[in-house]
């Protein structure tokens, strides 16, 4: 079912859940309101159907999800966000996420006043604070990739990227030692859901099935790569099982060894940098948006603040944000509506 986010056509308050609805892959639509022209600001296209929604606190932005609508741009982020595990794994990562989710909103409102009321007069005083304000958010960040986690651990990654099948039985180790491969899953009930991962283990060429601590793959080595089967052996060369906990592996052609070392060696690459993604948090996309403008704002403002340009770096380095930022559906302005002092032009 198709989302629907609606708010004015601005940046805004909207920006960072349509950047997240983005990265998440999350089908929507955007409504757009349109403030009338100056001096008036005529906002009736919004008012006149504001209390016909069936909406208790209706507001801009909301979104729509079936027969949930959900209003404030902070519960509509942790409502997407929930979805798909990006509120923090442990009680410290989830404290970091509510304490930048509220000092982000703090920072927002004190430049939505500058933008929106006496711009002229407030902007030097708000500009002898910035530096401070931003020296805060890094000594925040520190040197982690993402605000909230420093690095997401390899339960968490299939947990969020998720693989059809688990692990029952606890203290299962897996080991193809002859493969160069040693991998320890030490776990009570391991469950690896959706599919994200299975992306990074089809480019090393291996797909898993695992049931009740049997492992059951095929290995086709034509053009040096590993192409899994589910428990068959599609073009006979390789089946491994585990069983009680230990392997048995039945290499039956040359140079299986080195091809394996070689898979093993891509895949464990394709681990690390999922699990350097996976450990972005709904509050990323809130810094990103907030860092952007102020980026807009005054371009040398982050000059000083090494740690927070590569931030907006990685974050744009995404391949579904990449990708959205070059698409016709991306917003660059305007940052605020017509009224606004700053940010208020379509380029």
């Amino acid at each position: 079912m198709t989302m629907k986010l609606a708010y004015w056509d601005i940046r805004g308050l909207a920006q960072p859940i349509r950047l997240l609805l983005e990265y998440t892959g999350t089908k929507y639509e955007d409504k757009f309101y349109s403030c009338g022209e100056a001096p008036n600001y005529d906002k009736s296209c919004w008012f006149d159907e504001k209390h016909t929604l069936g909406m208790d606190f209706p507001n801009l932005p909301y979104l729509e999800d079936g027969d949930r609508k959900i209003v404030q741009s902070n519960a509509i982020m942790r409502y997407i966000a929930r979805k798909h595990n990006m509120c923090g794994e442990s009680e410290d990562e989830k404290i970091r996420v509510d304490i930048l989710e509220n000092q982000a909103m703090d920072f927002r409102n004190g430049f939505v006043m500058l933008c929106y009321t006496d711009f002229d007069k407030m902007k030097p005083g708000y500009m002898e604070k910035l530096p401070g304000m931003l020296k805060k958010f890094s000594s925040f960040l520190g040197d982690r990739k993402w605000f909230a986690v420093r690095r997401a651990g390899i339960a968490a990654c299939l947990r969020r990227a998720g693989i059809a099948a688990c692990l029952r039985r606890a203290g299962i180790v897996v080991c193809l030692r002859r493969a160069g491969i040693v991998a320890c899953l030490d776990c009570g009930v391991l469950a690896l859901w959706r599919a994200g991962i299975v992306a990074c283990l089809r480019r090393a060429g291996i797909v898993a099935c695992l049931d009740c601590g049997v492992l059951a793959v095929c290995w086709d080595l034509r053009r040096a790569w590993i192409v899994a089967c589910a428990a068959c052996l599609r073009r006979a060369w390789i089946v491994a099982c585990l069983r009680r906990a230990w392997i048995v592996a039945c290499l039956w052609r040359a140079g299986i060894v080195a091809c394996l070392r070689r898979a093993c060696g891509v895949i464990v690459v394709c681990l690390r940098r999922a699990c350097g993604v996976l450990a972005i948090t709904f509050v990323d996309f809130i810094m990103y948006e907030l860092l952007d403008q102020h980026r807009m704002f005054d371009p040398k403002c982050l000059d000083d603040f090494k740690n927070l340009r590569d931030f907006l770096d990685h974050f744009e380095g995404l391949e579904k944000i990449a990708a959205y930022m070059k698409s016709k559906n991306f917003m660059k302005t305007p940052v605020n509506n017509k009224m606004a002092k700053w940010g208020n032009k379509k380029e």
